[in-house]
């Protein structure tokens, strides 16, 4: 029995969690970067902020990349 991958349901589980745990880390990693970055240049929650927007455009990336490898056919 030969049987399609496309069709396994704990495939799609595994990129559902993990687009969330990618972007969930990405956002407090640019969090705590900026965090570094405004206690060193001076402690503004500006810093803070654009570590967070960082994180999330860093993660909106990787989570294009995981659905375009997700969805690419592993047989051509």
């Amino acid at each position: 029995m030969d049987k399609k991958t496309d069709d396994n349901p704990w495939r799609g589980l595994w990129l559902v969690s993990a687009m969330g745990v990618d972007l969930a880390v990405l956002v407090v990693a640019g969090y705590y970067l900026g965090s570094y970055v405004g206690n060193w240049f001076g402690g503004s929650v500006f810093w803070k902020l654009g570590g967070v927007l960082l994180g999330l455009v860093a993660g909106g990336y990787s989570i294009a990349y995981l659905i375009k490898r997700f969805t690419e056919d592993p047989h051509a």
